[in-house]
């Protein structure tokens, strides 16, 4: 009985290593989720070509066009970590096949809107899917391979992030070579949906359904995601908007003392006069302090 409850894998529902091991059509199960993986790493680099025709087309300014390509990268990675405990409770294969109708639909979605503030908004809900997807695809490896197998399989999925990385200007290039016209843009999107929809369909019937016993005790952490969220974000709005003034468009709010960078006023002393050697900081700010950090 000892024995027995040892081979268990609490982990999968799957009986044992063994039995993991020789599951039938496990490697096909795994090319899927290569496939999938492929296609969300690459629209992380693909939209880079399409710039230049977003620009023309929608007459998109600098910084939104950041933010077409930021904001994906944003969501995608902030979408990581609770999709993954999300996968441990609801199980692999359900979770896969959600992450990957709702990233098929948002591609669609993406291609087709008609202005900049949509398209921004699909790429996040798109960085979103993508991110609740990618680490399905590295639990199913863990559930569905052991030994130097996982390895292997571990190696595939390496070389598949390296080659979308690459491969997506290359793509992206192609795309619009083939397609061109001012809405030539909307296949580095429209690309996504034959190669989503027959990977829908063969994940439908390859990925197995894996028991979640063993995983109820599973929580997620929201407020880290929100805490996690809301840091990255502070360090990526004011480089994002860097081109549009950064954070000097909202601080300071009108009616305040106007900024003075470095010119007649420390920060640090508070007093007239430039300070050599000494953190440059806006000029109210010091001067704003009864007691300077230094006299």
């Amino acid at each position: 009985m000892t024995a027995a409850k040892n081979n268990q894998d609490h982990g999968t529902g799957l009986s044992t290593t063994a039995e993991r091991t020789e599951l039938p059509g496990r490697w096909h199960a795994l090319s899927v989720s290569l496939v999938a993986a492929f296609m969300t790493l690459l629209d992380v680099s693909i939209v880079n070509v399409a710039l230049p025709s977003i620009e023309r087309d929608l007459g998109a300014a600098a910084t939104s066009l950041q933010w077409v390509v930021s904001g994906y990268a944003l969501t995608f990675g902030l979408a990581q970590v609770p999709a993954g405990r999300l996968g441990d409770t609801l199980g692999r294969r359900r979770m896969f096949l959600l992450a990957l109708s709702a990233f098929v639909a948002t591609s669609a979605l993406s291609g087709a809107a008609p202005t900049t503030r949509l398209l921004i908004a699909a790429r996040l809900v798109q960085g979103v899917a993508g991110g609740m997807l990618l680490p399905q695809g590295s639990g199913l490896i863990q559930e569905l391979s052991s030994g130097a197998e996982r390895g292997r399989a571990f190696g595939f999925l390496g070389a598949t992030v390296g080659l979308a990385t690459a491969a997506g200007p290359v793509i992206g290039g192609l795309l619009l070579a083939s397609f061109a016209g001012p809405d030539g843009w909307r296949w580095i999107f429209y690309v996504n949906l034959p190669i989503g929809l027959v990977a829908l369909t063969l994940a439908a019937r390859l990925l197995p359904a894996t028991a979640r016993a063993g995983r109820r005790g599973v929580h997620l952490d929201l407020v880290g995601s929100l805490l996690l969220g809301g840091g990255v974000l502070s360090v990526l709005l004011p480089v994002v908007d860097a081109s549009d003034g950064g954070l000097t468009r909202l601080w300071p709010p009108s009616g305040w003392p106007p900024p003075r960078w470095c010119c007649g006023t420390s920060a640090v002393t508070g007093r007239p006069g430039r300070s050599p050697g000494r953190c440059c900081w806006p000029g109210w700010a010091g001067a704003w302090s009864p007691h300077p950090m230094s006299p």
